[in-house]
C-alpha cells in the first residue's frame, strides 16, 4: 500500500495538503513545525483510537483525509473527524467524502475479527488472515489486528531510541504477545493451535472440585457396603457361591442335552408310526384299487361265459328239429354261418382262461397286500405305547427344567449380589487412592502450555539477521561482522555488543534497520505486509549534541557520522521503491545530492506544516 495524500480540512480553514512519492520521502526541517505531528496524523488516521491532539495552529481544522493506493492499482480515501471516531472510506481519490459515494462505508476504529470494522477491512487488503496470538505462557490468545500490526509500519520518536527490544509496543520486555506477532509475521504460524491452561487459581479451584465429587462418591459407595462381612468372609462366601453357580449350570446344560435327547426319541418314533400308517394306508387304497378290478374282471368272465354258452347251443340246435315248428335241420334257414360261431365260441373260451389267469395273480397280489396292511398294523399297535412312554418321559423332563433352571438363577444371582458387594469395595479403595493421589498434587503456581513458546526457530531468526545485515551493509554501517537476533531479549546483536548497549543515534539506526529487513523479508518471503515504513528521526546522530547525550551517545553518533551513513541510507530506501514506500522525518538536512526519485518535504524556520 502507498500513502499519496495528507489532508487536514476545516468549515473555514483553507486545506492544508501534504503530497507524498511512491518510494523515499523527507520530511525535514527544524523542531516544532509539524514533523513528527503528520506522522502521529497517518497513525491517527490508519486506526489509532485516541483523539488526534491537534497543534495549535491547526485550529479550525477538524477534519483529516487521506488517499491511499493498493498493490492492485486500487485507490481509496479516508475521512475522520480530529476528535476521534469512525472512519469513513470510499473508492478512489476524493477532495470530500459524502454519503453517496462509491462504495461508502462508516467503519468502527476498534478490530473486531467477527464482524467488519476498519482493522479486519485493512487487513483484508493487506492479504492477512484471521489469527490469533499468544499473550502468555497459559496460551491465552489475543487477536491480530491492524494496530498490532502498525507495530512494524510507524516507528515513532521515543520507540526509535529506546533500550528495549525492536520487536515490543511497550516495557521494557517482550511478551509472549510481541514474539507471537512477529512470528505471524514473517512465518505465518500463530497460536490458534496452542491449547490454553488454566490459571493458577483455577487449577487449585478444579482440583478442590474433584476432591468434593470423589468424596462424595465415596461416602456414597462406602454407605452401599455391608459391613457384616470381612473381606475374608466375602472372598469364601464367593468362592462357595461360584462353586454352586457352576454346579447348577451344569445340571442345567445336562438336564437340556437329557430334553433334547427325549425329543429327538419321541419325533423319531412318532415319525415311525406316522411313516408305518402311511404305508398301511397306501396298501388299503391300492385293495380296494384290486377289487374294484377284480369286479371288472369276474364280469368280463361272465359276460365272455354268455357268448361260449350261446355259441354251444346255436351249433347244438343245428343238428336238431327245430324247438319251434319241428322242422328237420335240412329245412333250417340261418342268417350266420356255423363256422363263424365255433370261432366265436373258441376265442371267448381263450379269453376267459387269460381272464381266469389274472384273476387268479390279482388274488395272490389281494392276499399279500392284506397280508403286510397286518403286520403294518401290529407294528403300529406296538409302537404307539412306546410313544405314550417317550411322551411321558419327555413332559417330566419338561417339568423337572424349571426347578433346575430356578436352582440355577438363584445361584447365579446370589454370586451376583456377592461380586456386586465385591465391586463396591474395589470402587471404594479405588476413590480412597484417587483422593490420595489428588491431595498429594501440587498445583503449579504458574502453569505452561505445552508448545506456549512463540519465538522464532533458530533457523528463522539467523534469516532475518541475515536480511539485517544486508541492510546494515548497504548503509555502510562501520564494521558489522556478525549480526544476531537474540530470541531471549528479542533485539539485536552486533558484533558481539547488544543494541541497548550503545548510544541513541545507534540505537536509532538498528532500531530502523530491523524494521526495513521485516519489509524486505516479508517481500522476499511472499508474506503480506503493509508495504510501507514510517520512521521519526532514524539519523539522529547528525543531530547537534544534547545536554543530556552519555559519552556513548557521542562516541557512538561520531562513528555513524565519520562513516557517512547518511547518505548511503536514503539511497538505499530510494532503491527499495519498488517494494516500499519510506517516510523519514529528521531536522538535519538531508544531503544535497539526493536522487530525483526521492521526495523532499522541507519546512523552515518560518513555514510549518499547518
Amino acid at each position: 500500500m502507498r500513502i499519496n495524500r495528507l489532508t487536514y480540512r476545516g468549515p473555514e480553514r483553507k486545506p492544508v495538503i501534504v503530497e507524498f512519492g511512491d518510494g523515499l520521502n523527507i520530511v525535514w526541517g527544524a523542531s516544532n513545525h509539524g514533523k513528527s505531528f503528520m506522522l502521529q496524523t497517518i497513525d491517527f488516521m490508519l486506526g489509532k483510537r485516541d483523539p488526534l491532539d491537534m497543534l495549535g495552529e491547526g485550529s479550525g481544522l477538524d477534519q483529516c483525509m487521506l488517499w491511499l493506493t493498493f498493490s492492485d492499482g486500487s485507490k481509496l480515501t479516508l475521512q475522520r473527524a480530529v476528535a476521534g471516531g469512525a472512519i469513513e472510506t470510499a473508492i478512489g481519490h476524493l477532495d470530500e467524502i459524502v454519503s453517496g459515494a462509491n462504495e461508502y462505508q462508516k467503519l468502527n476504529a476498534k478490530h473486531d475479527e467477527r464482524k467488519t470494522n476498519f482493522s479486519t477491512f485493512l487487513l483484508d487488503r493487506f492479504g492477512f488472515r484471521r489469527a490469533k496470538l499468544l499473550k502468555n505462557e497459559r496460551a491465552n490468545k489475543s487477536s491480530f489486528s491492524l494496530r498490532l500490526l502498525f507495530r512494524y509500519a510507524y516507528i515513532n520518536e521515543d520507540q526509535i531510541f529506546s533500550k528495549a527490544s525492536v520487536a515490543i509496543s511497550e516495557g521494557r520486555q517482550p511478551t509472549a504477545e510481541d514474539k507471537s506477532l512477529l512470528k505471524f509475521l514473517v512465518t505465518g504460524v500463530d497460536g490458534s493451535a496452542v491449547a490454553e491452561v488454566p490459571t493458577g487459581g483455577e487449577l487449585k479451584a478444579a482440583k478442590n472440585a474433584k476432591l468434593e465429587v470423589l468424596q462424595e462418591l465415596l461416602s456414597e459407595t462406602q454407605s452401599r457396603i455391608d459391613g457384616s462381612w470381612t473381606d475374608e468372609e466375602l472372598e469364601k462366601e464367593m468362592g462357595a457361591a461360584e462353586t454352586e453357580r457352576d454346579g447348577a449350570e451344569a445340571l442345567v446344560r445336562e438336564h437340556q442335552e437329557a430334553i433334547d435327547a427325549a425329543r429327538a426319541s419321541l419325533v423319531s418314533s412318532s415319525n415311525q408310526v406316522r411313516e408305518t400308517e402311511a404305508n398301511a394306508a397306501d396298501l388299503r387304497a391300492m385293495v380296494v384299487r384290486f377289487n374294484e378290478l377284480r369286479s371288472t374282471l369276474v364280469s368280463d368272465t361272465a359276460r365272455l361265459a354268455g357268448l361260449e354258452e350261446g355259441g354251444f347251443l346255436l351249433r347244438k340246435f343245428s343238428v336238431m328239429n327245430c324247438p319251434l315248428c319241428g322242422a328237420d335241420p335240412e329245412y333250417h334257414h340261418h342268417d350266420h354261418e356255423l363256422g363263424m360261431l365255433e370261432a366265436q365260441q373258441s376265442a371267448a373260451e381263450v379269453e376267459i382262461k387269460k381272464i381266469n389267469a389274472e384273476l387268479s395273480e390279482l388274488d395272490a397280489a389281494i392276499a399279500r397286500a392284506n397280508m403286510e396292511i397286518s403286520e403294518y398294523e401290529n407294528e403300529i399297535a406296538k409302537l404307539r405305547p412306546t410313544v405314550e412312554t417317550k411322551r411321558a418321559t419327555f413332559r417330566e423332563l419338561q417339568g423337572d427344567d424349571r426347578g433346575v433352571r430356578a436352582r440355577f438363577v438363584e445361584a447365579t444371582e446370589t454370586l451376583r449380589s456377592l461380586q456386586r458387594e465385591f465391586d463396591r469395595r474395589v470402587q471404594a479403595d479405588r476413590l480412597e487412592g484417587r483422593i490420595e493421589k489428588l491431595n498429594e498434587t501440587k498445583v503449579p503456581g504458574r502453569p505452561k502450555a505445552e508448545d506456549a513458546d512463540p519465538s522464532l526457530s533458530t533457523t528463522e531468526a539467523h534469516e532475518i539477521a541475515k536480511v539485517v545485515k544486508r541492510v546494515l551493509v548497504a548503509w555502510g554501517y562501520p564494521g558489522v561482522d556478525t549480526v544476531i537476533f537474540d530470541l531471549k531479549a528479542h533485539d539485536l546483536i552486533i558484533d558481539g555488543k547488544e543494541r541497548k548497549q550503545n548510544g541513541k543515534g545507534v540505537r536509532a539506526i538498528l532500531h530502523s534497520a530491523f524494521k526495513v529487513a521485516i519489509l524486505i523479508y516479508c517481500h522476499e518471503q511472499g508474506r503480506p505486509h503493509p508495504g510501507f515504513l514510517l520512521l521519526d528521526t532514524p539519523l539522529r546522530a547528525y543531530r547537534e549534541p544534547e545536554k543530556t547525550d552519555t559519552p556513548e551517545d557521542r562516541e557512538g553518533d561520531a562513528e555513524l557520522v565519520k562513516a557517512g551513513i547518511a547518505d548511503r541510507f536514503y539511497a538505499h530506501l530510494d532503491e527499495l521503491r519498488e517494494i516500499g514506500q519510506f517516510i523519514v522525518v529528521e531536522n538535519n538536512d538531508p544531503p544535497s545530492d539526493l536522487a530525483s526519485t526521492i521526495k523532499q518535504i522541507h519546512y523552515d524556520g518560518g513555514h510549518g506544516l499547518l
